[in-house]
């Protein structure tokens, strides 16, 4: 039992660490990188958010994403009620800000991306990192790019500290005691190999068991696969982002199942819900 306890809680920890939905290395316009000091910066993305708010004066970011403001899924909503705009993916809202940098991330589209260097402004494009020392990347990349590659530095430099500690504390766990994790999400079990939750679940000393299943990337675990699995944890969501109470819907879907009544994590109520904002930004 402790160390089931122990292993959620520093999951926890990294979590909210490391952090972006998906979030391997970075694109950038390597002609650009770093010469110029952006003071009118506009974020398209989250984890952009959350890495510029966390390093640079807000007065040099002009918009951040209209979830910034949104506490169950960022974590910098204080910081972002300074920024004056808060913006969806909108070529048209961007270019009327005139920035001198916009951050996007590439799973957002060529078009955009296209449209915004058509309107000669300067794109700093990302890849969402799939791994903890690709985030470490991203922050080192984006902050050189607006002209603060020292900041980045430091920041990877302190995130790597506090990994370390986790690590001193499950590094010598063996892993047929480590307790099995099930991260299930609004649409279903997912967080699979290759995910940023699955490396996550590694320097936190966990099983992540939608790997161990073989789940891959963004598939969601069929409900016989969890019978199989038979976690030790089940991690619910508790960001309800369509409105319709669908949170606790979750749960009470598990708990009534009578399917998996056996499941070691419902059986014994083990089934904590970890705030988004610890697992996509």
């Amino acid at each position: 039992y402790r160390l089931v306890s122990l292993g959620l809680v520093l999951l926890s920890v990294l979590l909210s660490l490391a952090g972006c939905r998906q979030l391997t290395a970075p694109q950038q316009d390597q002609k650009q990188q770093g010469k110029v000091k952006a003071m009118r910066i506009v974020s398209l993305t989250l984890s952009a958010d959350e890495i510029l708010l966390s390093a640079l004066p807000p007065e040099r970011i002009i918009a951040v994403t209209y979830l910034a403001d949104d506490p169950g899924v960022c974590n910098v909503v204080e910081q972002a009620k300074t920024i004056p705009n808060k913006l969806r993916a909108n070529a048209e809202a961007v270019i009327a800000l005139h920035p001198d940098l916009v951050v996007v991330a590439d799973w957002q589209g060529e078009g955009l991306i296209r449209a915004l260097r058509d309107a000669g402004l300067r794109v700093y494009v990302y890849d969402a990192p799939n791994t903890v020392e690709g985030v470490e990347e991203l922050i080192v990349s984006m902050l050189t790019e607006t002209g603060d590659a020292e900041i980045g530095r430091q920041m990877a430099a302190d995130m790597k500290a506090q990994l370390q500690d986790v690590r001193s504390r499950v590094g010598e766990v063996p892993i047929e005691t480590q307790p099995v994790v099930l991260w299930h999400s609004l649409t279903g079990m997912s967080g699979g190999a290759g995910t940023l939750f699955d490396d996550m679940a590694k320097y936190a000393g966990v099983v992540n068991g939608a790997s161990k299943y073989g789940l891959k990337l963004s598939e969601s675990m069929p409900k016989e696969a969890i019978l199989k699995v038979d976690p030790d944890i089940i991690l619910l969501p508790t960001w309800d982002w369509q409105g319709r109470g669908n949170v606790d819907a979750v749960k009470a879907e598990l708990n009534n199942d009578p399917a998996l009544a056996g499941v070691q994590a419902i059986r014994n109520q083990r089934l904590p819900a970890i705030p988004e904002k610890y697992l996509y930004s």
